[in-house]
């Protein structure tokens, strides 16, 4: 009898192997291959919706988010990706991009992680518009995540700079890390700055106040440890020539207690258009942050698309 519920458990086992075997699927997105096709209209999130179904999800929204963020990282990082993979099973999924054939980089899916992968940083909700949020960056990062940008943009102080490229930004020569067009959606920003201030008198008045520019720098976040996107080259500030009005929220903290409730009338004023055209070249401001940092505008070009989402 033992034996007989021996052979029937191997037997089992043996099924559900073969069957998940059978169950499992896989695609491979080739970004040049998608781009330069005769049928690239049909876009990485239109294989990934078609390829997941809805019975892989408890909710129909969350099929949308999943599609939202593959759409998004592959938009803003496809020149660096050599392919992308979806694959799922009968009970779950994966999404991995790939740097080149042994560097891979998964869709986080939830709170439980492994530590032996390594995941695409998060994206937090990015509003359009000067809506502020109600939280910064501090809350979406840990330290593998920063993997990541370490592979795009340099992984020591030597790589970063030689990684950079020197910008004219308003008439001071500054380095800014060129990877994944971050130095060239910069130049843009500026250029198109430049020239609505011809017409515009506010952003003339911004341009000539602005004191000093900061870009790369190779340190931590303050009161924090782990690094500012500012040691990649891949941020930049504007500090103004004279303020009476708060402008960092640590600043801001060490005379009054309950800075978070400092109203915008009371802070530092960025023209609506100089964040416009910074988000438009992929730019996140600093200023919608729940702990403001007003004169900081950082190159993240996946938060961005993720909220160009219809």
């Amino acid at each position: 009898m033992q034996c007989r519920k021996s052979v029937f458990v191997a037997c089992y086992l043996l099924i559900v192997v073969i069957a998940n075997i059978f169950s499992l699927q896989k695609i491979t997105i080739y970004p040049n291959q998608l781009d330069f096709s005769f049928d690239s209209f049909y876009s990485i999130q239109n294989y990934a919706s078609d390829f997941f179904t809805d019975d892989i999800f408890s909710e129909s929204y969350q099929k949308d988010q999943l599609i939202f963020r593959i759409k998004a990282f592959y938009q803003a990082y496809k020149k660096n990706f050599y392919k992308v993979e979806l694959i799922k099973d009968l009970n779950d999924f994966d999404v991995i991009f790939y740097l080149d054939i042994n560097t891979k980089y998964y869709l986080k899916k939830g709170e439980i992680t492994s530590n032996i992968k390594k995941y695409l940083p998060s994206i937090y909700k990015y509003p359009k518009g000067n809506k502020r949020i109600d939280h910064s960056g501090l809350y979406f990062y840990n330290e593998n995540y920063f993997s990541f940008f370490y592979d795009i943009y340099g992984k020591t102080q030597e790589e970063v700079q030689n990684n950079c490229e020197d910008v004219d930004i308003f008439g001071k020569i500054l380095p800014f890390n060129k990877k994944n067009d971050a130095s060239l959606n910069l130049k843009r920003a500026i250029s198109e700055i430049l020239e609505e201030s011809n017409d515009d008198q506010e952003l003339k008045n911004w341009i000539s106040l602005t004191k000093n520019i900061f870009t790369y720098s190779s340190r931590k976040v303050a009161t924090e440890n782990r690094p500012s996107l500012h040691s990649f080259a891949i941020a930049v500030d504007f500090l103004p020539k004279k303020y009476s009005k708060n402008m960092y929220w640590l600043w801001s903290s060490y005379f009054t207690p309950e800075w978070w409730n400092i109203p915008d009338s009371e802070k530092v004023h960025i023209p609506q258009k100089v964040i416009r055209i910074f988000e438009k070249y992929g730019f996140c401001w600093g200023g919608k942050w729940f702990r403001f940092d007003i004169m900081h505008f950082e190159y993240r070009p996946e938060i961005l698309y993720y909220e160009m989402r219809d």
